[in-house]
């Protein structure tokens, strides 16, 4: 079955089950206190989002009701802090084990009640960060966001729905303006993980237009390194593995391609934006804008050429050669530490790198509304690529120093 075929089979497979009939209702409280449901708060961005909230006042956020797939969550929420140099402030965290895709969750009719009573916002944030996987392994994921979709409908006080999608769903495709919106044409989008959104992402806009509960999808672009708590941009990422893949070659490309402009947000800075967006459409529930599914692309307005920023990765190659020629130095390298992962990324790289698809250019209007931390931001710095190369263990000793 091809692309196409395949992404009709599964949006018509879903979008009928969460097209549910309008109902009446009270609408949330602008002020708090909030009890959030999260899930996925043991991973890098779900951590931030955690240590974010659990700054929060009491009489802003009561509870925070956090839902993983491991039994030791708790424990592993411990490490995850830990490992980032931020303090665990559990008094108002419940950690719950669930199975995204199973009925209830997998969790008992009582605490299912009592969640449906409690939640005014519902963070969804859990989903598998896997390039290689097809659209077909995602489907409990896309579940997952059904049974989310028919938590928030059934509960006598629906909470606020924000469903962490991704950029990647127009990356994936010939899109060069991302707009706020829901796309409807992916004839040219590739690649499971970015179709799986794609289509959570058609169900909350579905749901949002047939029920009247109000939703938001919150498309997250290219996530850095923290800035101003511990903790490492991970080394598996793209950019990390083409900096090790750089140094090998002794050659950084000239460009990014498609993605050129670089705006990257750090990770601690995004857990706050998610936070202030999520304020924001409570904030706006029941108004005419909150009538369709808000749409909101996390990305720094603030851009900079990466050409720009080359003279502060000295410390890993003084040399830049063009796209083109990075690329066929890769392909002919047999360094173990760069084939794998960086083999495997081969192919990401060959899009973006890719003369065929126009400059990116993102959209960030209703993002700037909504987030006083997404107007503050300032572009990609020197202090901030510093800090990532001195985490990274590549900054020579006495420049690590003198930041």
């Amino acid at each position: 079955m091809d692309n196409r075929a395949k992404l009709n089979e599964v949006l018509a497979d879903y979008l009928p089950q969460v097209q549910l009939p309008r109902r009446q209702t009270r609408g949330q409280t602008t002020s708090g206190p909030w009890n959030i449901v999260l899930t996925g708060s043991t991973g890098s961005l779900g951590t931030r989002i955690l240590a974010t909230l659990q700054n929060s006042s009491p009489a802003q956020v009561r509870k925070i009701y956090c839902l993983n797939r491991r039994e030791d969550a708790e424990r592993k929420q411990a490490e995850a802090f830990s490992l980032c140099g931020l303090p665990l402030r559990n008094e108002r965290t419940y950690y719950l084990k669930v199975t995204i895709g199973l009925p209830n969750f997998g969790l008992s009719e009582q605490t299912l009640e009592r969640l449906m009573d409690d939640a005014t916002i519902i963070i969804h944030n859990a989903w598998p960060v896997n390039f290689l996987m097809p659209l077909e392994a995602f489907r409990p994921h896309i579940r997952g966001v059904r049974d989310f979709l028919h938590f928030v409908y059934k509960s006598p006080n629906p909470p606020i729905f924000l469903y962490i999608s991704s950029l990647g769903v127009a990356y994936a495709s010939d899109i060069a303006l991302i707009s706020e919106e829901i796309y409807h044409d992916f004839s040219a989008m590739v690649g499971g993980y970015s179709q799986s959104k794609y289509i959570a992402e058609r169900m909350v806009e579905t749901f949002v237009c047939s029920t009247g509960i109000p939703a938001a999808v919150l498309r997250v672009g290219q996530i850095a390194g923290p800035v101003h708590s511990g903790g490492l941009w991970p080394h598996r990422e793209w950019f990390p593995t083409l900096l090790r893949a750089s140094r090998h070659i002794d050659a950084l490309p000239t460009t990014l391609g498609r993605h050129n402009a670089v705006d990257w947000i750090p990770v601690d800075i995004v857990s706050e934006i998610v936070a202030e967006i999520a304020e924001y459409v409570v904030s706006v529930t029941g108004l005419p804008i909150a009538r369709a599914v808000l749409v909101f692309n996390i990305a720094n307005p603030a851009t900079v050429p990466f050409g720009t920023l080359l003279p502060h990765m000295s410390d890993i190659t003084t040399n830049t050669v063009t796209p083109e020629e990075w690329l066929n130095r890769l392909r002919r390298t047999n360094f173990e530490t760069v084939r794998s992962p960086g083999a495997k990324l081969l192919a990401f790289y060959e899009a973006m790198f890719s003369v065929d698809k126009p400059p990116i250019k993102t959209i960030t209007r209703n993002l700037i509304s909504a987030s006083k931390t997404s107007r503050s931001l300032h572009p990609v710095s020197y202090q901030w690529v510093s800090q990532w190369l001195d985490r990274w263990g590549y900054r020579a000793p006495q420049a690590a120093a003198k930041l």
